[in-house]
């Protein structure tokens, strides 16, 4: 699982073929990370050529968008718009959670620490 998080992590694939020569990856496992990994990538780079060379075509007016063309590239600007924005959410909170004095001093809430089998929170 780990492999394949790394395959999707902006990490140049010759630093990730090194830390995995120094583990003990099968090959098998090295090979289904790698190909599960980089899949979702080829695919959106698969899909962006050919929107591409289709919005060139339209920008020329050699080519008119049908109804359903026009909603999927709709869709499509909608999700875009929609991910970006979750992760400018996300990295702020992060950033908020790491600016936090408590947590660069290491102290921690009582809910941060609870108990593994009862869940209740742990007291010193």
């Amino acid at each position: 699982m780990v492999s394949v998080l790394a395959r999707l992590a902006p990490i140049p694939f010759g630093l990730q073929n090194s830390f995995f020569a120094m583990t003990e990856i099968s090959f098998k496992e090295y090979f289904l990370s790698t190909w599960i990994g980089l899949l979702p990538f080829q695919v959106v780079w698969t899909h962006l050529g050919t929107t591409l060379r289709n919005l060139q075509k339209i920008g020329t007016g050699e080519f008119e968008l049908d109804f359903w063309q026009r909603l999927s590239l709709l869709i499509q600007l909608v999700v875009a718009i929609l991910l970006v924005l979750y992760f400018l959410v996300l990295s702020r909170k992060m950033k908020e959670i790491t600016d936090n004095p408590a947590h660069e001093s290491g102290a921690t809430t009582d809910m941060e620490v609870r108990d593994l089998e009862s869940g209740l929170p742990l007291y010193e």
